[in-house]
């Protein structure tokens, strides 16, 4: 909360206008609690450790992220302390997370 508070983001800031990266399980628990939609995990840091050292889909554009949600693919192995946290999106690192949030065809 202290990051919304230095951006002047509030709880009503609409959704869209927000995104949270991170490569902990902490990081993602705490865009969860800020009903953050769009989370980025990424492989760098601690990222691939959580995930059981799988791979995100390459970092070439227009590739995006891998979507992780463990309703559409049991077979995904995550850390325990990451699973409350899913959907998310996967990446290969920050460059990766910042070239798809900024990707003007995202949303279409």
């Amino acid at each position: 909360y202290e990051a919304m508070a230095d951006f002047g983001i509030t709880m009503t800031t609409p959704q869209e206008d927000c995104c949270w990266v991170g490569d902990t399980a902490t990081d993602l628990q705490a865009a969860t609690a800020a009903n953050i939609d769009q989370r980025y995990l990424v492989a760098t840091g601690y990222g691939r450790g959580l995930m059981r050292g799988l791979s995100p889909s390459p970092p070439v554009p227009p590739s995006p992220p891998t979507w992780i949600e463990i309703s559409s693919n049991p077979t995904v192995e995550l850390d325990p302390s990451i699973t409350t946290t899913t959907p998310f999106y996967y990446c290969q690192n920050l460059a990766h997370a910042v070239d798809w949030i900024l990707e003007p065809t995202r949303m279409e």
